[in-house]
């Protein structure tokens, strides 16, 4: 018994997942496909690719086998971004296909480019962004701060200032982060710390950016000469992310 409940667990954490697309239209007909595609403007039903006016489709949901939204997120809240793409990989064009469609699309594709940028494929990042863009999505706009951090990342400086004092965000996490990032490629430990503070102090519910806050926490702490700050910030960053990239990094860089 312990070991097919070893491999069910298993193949909940790292396998992928079959989803169903249950396509409601204005007219109360419901089909449920595995597959979905946007041509010319009209979805293609299934079983014989009926074109269907977009404005004449209700609500799309997508159903993962064994894999609920909130057991999405709990991977997310842990930093395990890998899990998340690998569910979603099969996915990803039925998602994008339907990214302007009433329904669940939004927050998996916006589950699917945060966990592409944290755990580190920028490229993939960029690629649903771009389709987002293409698409019209409103999601795309919500995405310019992974876009502007990406470009940090890629010490294209002066392109992330500029993108980033466009955007003129609100007063949130990302924001914060964001400065704190423009801080230390600057030199500017006190600063950089001051702005994970406060990220840590008052966006405490933003799970998100709380790995990579401590990384950078320990980062500076290290550059500023601060040992004890730095392990505090490392061995939090172990214990409480122990499976996102963030912590990876500290293991290599840090220690």
């Amino acid at each position: 018994m312990k070991i097919v409940k070893y491999i069910l667990l298993s193949l909940l954490v790292c396998g992928t997942v079959s989803a169903k697309v249950k396509v409601t239209l204005q007219s109360g007909v419901t089909r449920d496909m595995d597959s979905l595609t946007v041509k010319d403007g009209k979805l293609l039903l299934l079983p014989d690719n009926t074109p269907i006016s977009l404005s004449q489709v209700a609500l799309v949901e997508f159903i993962f086998d064994g894999f609920s939204f909130e057991q999405g997120q709990n991977l997310f809240d842990r930093g395990d971004y890998t899990g998340i793409i690998r569910k979603l990989a099969d996915e990803k064009s039925s998602l994008l296909a339907a990214a302007l469609l009433q329904g669940n699309t939004s927050d998996w594709l916006r589950m699917l480019f945060r966990a592409q940028f944290h755990g580190g494929d920028v490229a993939a990042m960029r690629s649903t962004v771009q389709a987002l863009r293409t698409a019209g999505s409103p999601l795309a706009v919500e995405a310019v701060p992974y876009q502007i951090l990406a470009l940090i990342d890629e010490n294209r400086i002066a392109e992330a200032t500029k993108a980033f004092n466009v955007l003129r965000p609100p007063e949130n996490a990302a924001a914060e982060f964001i400065r704190a990032r423009l801080a230390v490629v600057g030199g500017d430990n006190k600063a950089a710390l001051q702005h994970l503070a406060r990220l840590q102090a008052f966006h405490y519910r933003e799970k998100e950016w709380m790995p990579g806050a401590l990384f950078y926490e320990s980062l500076v702490s290290k550059q500023a000469d601060m040992p004890e700050a730095a392990g505090f910030a490392v061995r939090e960053l172990e214990t409480l992310y122990p499976a996102s990239r963030w912590c990876q990094m500290a293991k290599d860089q840090l220690k």
